[in-house]
């Protein structure tokens, strides 16, 4: 995983196996005992309420272009 910051926008990057499941992973992020601590961190980095869960501020985002391809 690579999380970049540019002014008040973070951008990550995550590299995964073809059948990875992104809803189980953020469900499984959420029981990690440090998650809330860095959500909140993160927060001010995000134009969401602090409140909200780490599905509702990371969304997969279809790549629509990559050289080579």
């Amino acid at each position: 995983m690579e999380i970049y910051l540019h002014g008040n926008r973070l951008f990550m990057i995550m590299e995964t196996v073809p059948d990875f499941d992104h809803d189980k992973a953020m469900e499984e992020l959420a029981r990690k005992p440090r998650q809330s601590e860095w959500e909140t961190f993160v927060s001010r980095f995000q134009k969401t309420s602090p409140d909200s869960s780490a599905t509702e501020k990371w969304q997969l985002m279809e790549r629509i272009y990559k050289m080579g391809e």
